[in-house]
C-alpha cells in the first residue's frame, strides 16, 4: 500500500473511505455537472411540451376535418329512390 501514501498525504484520508467526494473541488465540479443535466432536462422537457402541443393541434384539426366532411356527406345524401315516378 505504499504507492497510495501520496494520495493520503494530498487528500488526508484513507483511500475507499468514501469520504473522497467531500472536497471542496469535488463537491464545485458535482454541483456544475448537476446544473448542466438540470438544464438539459428542462430543454428536453421544453422540447416534449412543444411536440405535444402540436400533436394536439395535429388531432384537433383531424377531428375538425372529419366532422366537416360528415356534414358534408349528410347534405350529399340523396332522397330515396322513387321507382316509376311513384
Amino acid at each position: 500500500m505504499n504507492e497510495f501514501d501520496s494520495y493520503k498525504n494530498d487528500f488526508g484520508f484513507e483511500i475507499g473511505s468514501g469520504f473522497s467526494g467531500n472536497s471542496d473541488y469535488m463537491k464545485a465540479l458535482d454541483e456544475k455537472k448537476r446544473r448542466a443535466l438540470m438544464e438539459e432536462q428542462y430543454n428536453f422537457l421544453q422540447i416534449q411540451k412543444l411536440e405535444i402541443l402540436a400533436q394536439q393541434k395535429f388531432v384537433s384539426c383531424i377531428r375538425r376535418k372529419s366532422l366537416l366532411n360528415k356534414n358534408t356527406a349528410k347534405s350529399n345524401v340523396k332522397g330515396p329512390i322513387s321507382i316509376n315516378g311513384f
